[in-house]
Order: structure tokens, then C-alpha cells, then sequence
């Protein structure tokens, strides 16, 4: 297995991530486009060696619980969110300012029948 991969860049589009590469310990670095992180809706946040994750896609009924893993995320620097539902903004303000070494955030909302959802987050400046 890849345990010493450390950065993992996919580049087709909609990967649905197995609940395996959580096991990638030192994995650092993972993008990919569109990326749903359905499967690791109980594991997220294991992968703590992550500090940067790129293009995950929350448009689904888990969202919230994997929203609640990237708390544990305490190396995060970069994160990229997209389709993010106006009803995950709680969750995802408390789990963004637990991110103490957070560098550069980027959340995109879902684009609903009157446009773009407005999601307002409560974040803390350290």
C-alpha cells in the first residue's frame, strides 16, 4: 500500500473517495474535482495529517457530519468547499475556527433555483 504517500491530486471529475484512503496516514495534500467525501462521512477526521483538501463537494445529506470531522482537521491550511447548503453554516463555522493554521479558505454555495445560496459564517480571528 501507499503509506508514505504524502500528495494526491486527482484530476477527472465527481470521484467518490473510498473509505480506505483514510489508512494513507501521511497523506498531506489531496485534491481532486468535485470531490465527494461521502464515504468518509465517519473518518474525515482521522486523516489529521491533512492540510490541504480542494474541491470536496457537500451537496448531500451527510454534509453535516462530515462538516463536523474537518474540526479535527488541526493541520488544515488550504480548504476548498463547494455546493455548500445555507443549513450547514453553523457546523461549518464551528469546525473552520478550530483550524488554527488555516492559510486559505474558499467556500462556494449552492446554486439553488433563485441563484446562489448566501451562506454567513461566524468566524473567529486569531
Amino acid at each position: 500500500m501507499l503509506r508514505n504517500l504524502e500528495t494526491l491530486n486527482i484530476g477527472s471529475q465527481r470521484v467518490k473517495l473510498p473509505k480506505e484512503i483514510r489508512k494513507l496516514g501521511k497523506l498531506r495534500h489531496l485534491t481532486c474535482m468535485q470531490m465527494s467525501l461521502i464515504e468518509l462521512e465517519d473518518g474525515i477526521g482521522e486523516m489529521t495529517s491533512l492540510q490541504t483538501l480542494r474541491e470536496v463537494d457537500l451537496d448531500m445529506d451527510v454534509a453535516a457530519k462530515i462538516i463536523k470531522g474537518f474540526g479535527k482537521l488541526k493541520q488544515m491550511r488550504d480548504l476548498e468547499l463547494i455546493n455548500v447548503r445555507s443549513e450547514d453554516r453553523i457546523i461549518l463555522s464551528s469546525s473552520i475556527n478550530e483550524m488554527q493554521h488555516l492559510e486559505k479558505l474558499v467556500v462556494v454555495s449552492r446554486l439553488g433555483a433563485e441563484g446562489f445560496e448566501v451562506i454567513d459564517l461566524d468566524l473567529i480571528s486569531l
